[in-house]
């Protein structure tokens, strides 16, 4: 994400959490205020297959909260801005403890994070019960949009927009079938099942969907099931896999893909979390990606 966007979304975060909090009255006697020191959550993973992800978030916050506080600082207000950070390990529980450590600890209303939907999830009902806002930056998975909660989804789209994107481009580059990689979460369960209905309303043929359960600590069963299903229906037609798999889940697939012949013979499309520079510094699985025509959508 751009810093300049990064930026701009902080500082109505920053506003969220002035609200939020209760005004401390000045002084009486027009005595100088003292300090007014907020707190502003933040809940993320920082190991697992979207570690990277969720670093990178965290500094964009963090980054974001110093330039607030210097510009606070020049124009001589005594309103501050800190942070308060937690990893949620990639997981829905983990997620659920990083948010309640939190707000227990550092008593933050608002909470940058969690970043999957499923995430969000783990910790949608503690958020929902004690008046947290939790503010999800990246999660599109369509089982998160619900009416009426305290979770503002920002930044990224719904996946209704990917699924259609990555049907019509299924439809007119032709494909019969779909192989496709799922985690088996929220996120990837909705993405694919719309996906599949409209690639079949569009006269799509099979989609043959091999899940794997999130964090993995290897592909190598899942890679040798698409490769014996690239193999079964690029006989009956054109075929592509869809890899619907975070960063360092289809880094693992890559491991095994790159001296798969089936795997390397057909094309490959893959979810917006995949361009990433990180995925190419293997020099194989960047030649292997550039010989598939890896395509993603945003």
């Amino acid at each position: 994400m751009r810093r300049t966007s990064w930026t701009l979304l902080v500082i109505l975060l920053l506003s969220l959490v002035l609200s939020a909090c209760t005004t401390v009255q000045a002084p009486a006697g027009g005595a100088a205020a003292g300090p007014q020191t907020y707190t502003l959550g933040i809940a993320l993973p920082y190991t697992g297959s979207l570690g990277s992800f969720g670093t990178d978030f965290r500094k964009g916050v963090e980054l974001a909260v110093e330039e607030m506080n210097a510009q606070l600082e020049a124009a001589g207000s005594n309103v501050r801005f800190q942070t308060a950070s937690a990893d949620t390990e990639g997981t829905p529980d983990g997620a659920l403890k990083a948010v309640q450590t939190v707000v227990q600890t550092s008593g933050a209303k608002v909470v940058v994070g969690p970043l999957t939907t499923s995430e969000v999830l783990g910790a949608k009902q503690f958020a929902d019960e004690n008046d947290v806002v939790i503010v999800a930056p990246a999660s599109s998975g369509i089982p998160g949009a619900i009416a009426g909660d305290n979770i503002f989804r920002v930044m990224y789209p719904p996946d209704t927009y990917a699924a259609r994107a990555f049907a019509e481009i299924a439809s007119r580059r032709g494909y019969q079938n779909i192989v496709a990689l799922v985690v088996d979460d929220p996120f990837g369960n909705g993405l694919i099942d719309l996906f599949t209905q409209l690639f079949q309303e569009k006269g799509g043929g099979e989609v043959s969907v091999v899940k794997y359960a999130p964090e993995p600590a290897d592909l190598s069963g899942e890679a040798s099931k698409l490769s014996a299903e690239v193999e079964r229906l690029s006989a009956a037609g054109s075929t592509a896999v869809f890899a619907v798999a975070f960063l360092g889940d289809a880094q693992k697939l890559l491991q095994q893909a790159v001296t798969d012949p089936n795997l390397g013979s057909v094309d490959w499309l893959g979810i917006e979390n995949l361009v990433n520079p990180d995925i190419l510094a293997d020099p194989a699985h960047a030649e292997f990606l550039a010989n598939v025509g890896l395509t993603s959508v945003s």
